[in-house]
């Protein structure tokens, strides 16, 4: 049985508008070749509760969904070696463009400010689905919305031009060093990698009593587990505090929500399994 704003709307001559941002992003990948949805479908609109494909939608954050504004997209993966109609270069992958996203999300690019949340598969359909959500603090879980990147905007968000001109696809080709988009899977890491590396670190406290680099210890012990990490890897995760003691002053616990998600691993794994996913986000530390 639909909602009663499903009904609500039909009676109001079933008016639809679209989130200014959402449709910048989108038309610009429209204009690439992608095909994107705005509008849901039947089922979307009689679901209960109405999410944000609708114009009435019931899961508006951090306001109420503004009427009747439709909040979201749907990124369709690109055919085999379509390129873009606009420099006649292959597409990139949906991954790269949701890890894209989610890159300028996290590193607090002004145009991804609208992200409310994203639905993707960071190794395509071979690998896990994943629902990462800012709300307002960064949170991850599985997803079973599969088969297309899904992006919902920000209730208050709706009518911000920030993201006029932002184009994901121009900022993933016009990336010179290929390893930050091919050999990161997430696309946001290459600076993190260089730092593991031992590389382009600030220099920061090493006092064993400075409240940041407790803080960010803290956060390494709430992720890893330090006895079963090899040597290399644990002079990665110490370098990586020091990247992080030494720029915030972020609690323990915003640190581990930061790098938390960038190492995949099943409730109880084994240590070998945990320095497999750390050496996957890093990459090789023998190859420096």
């Amino acid at each position: 049985m639909a909602s009663q704003a499903y009904h609500n709307w039909v009676a109001d001559g079933k008016p639809w508008k679209f989130s200014r941002p959402i449709t910048a992003v989108g038309d610009r990948l429209k204009a690439h070749g992608y095909t994107v949805y705005y509008q849901g479908n039947q089922s979307h609109l009689e679901h209960v509760p109405p999410e944000d494909h609708t114009p009435f939608s019931a899961t508006g954050w951090p306001t109420k969904s503004p009427y009747p504004y439709c909040m979201a997209m749907d990124i369709m993966p690109p055919a085999p070696g379509q390129k873009s109609k606009i420099n006649g270069k292959p597409l990139p992958s949906l991954a790269k463009i949701a890890a894209q996203l989610r890159g300028d999300k996290i590193d607090n690019v002004r145009q991804a400010a609208f992200v409310k949340y994203i639905n993707w598969e960071p190794q395509g359909s071979s690998g896990p689905c994943y629902h990462d959500t800012w709300t307002p603090t960064y949170a991850r879980r599985t997803s079973s919305d599969r088969g297309h990147v899904h992006v919902s905007g920000r209730s208050d968000m709706h009518t911000s031009t920030v993201s006029d001109g932002y184009d994901l696809v121009a900022k993933i080709m016009g990336d010179e060093d290929e390893m930050s988009v091919a050999d990161v899977q997430e696309g946001d890491l290459f600076f993190w990698q260089q730092a593991a590396r031992g590389t382009n670190i600030p220099a920061g406290s090493t006092d064993p009593n400075d409240p940041y680099a407790r803080a960010a210890r803290t956060a390494v012990d709430k992720i890893f587990d330090w006895s079963g990490l090899a040597s290399p890897l644990m002079d990665a995760v110490k370098a990586l505090t020091t990247l992080v003691m030494s720029q915030t002053a972020a609690t323990a616990d915003e640190i581990a929500a930061a790098l938390a998600p960038l190492i995949h691993v099943e409730d109880g794994a084994t240590p070998a399994e945990v320095e497999a996913a750390v050496r996957n986000v890093l990459g090789s530390l023998n190859d420096a």
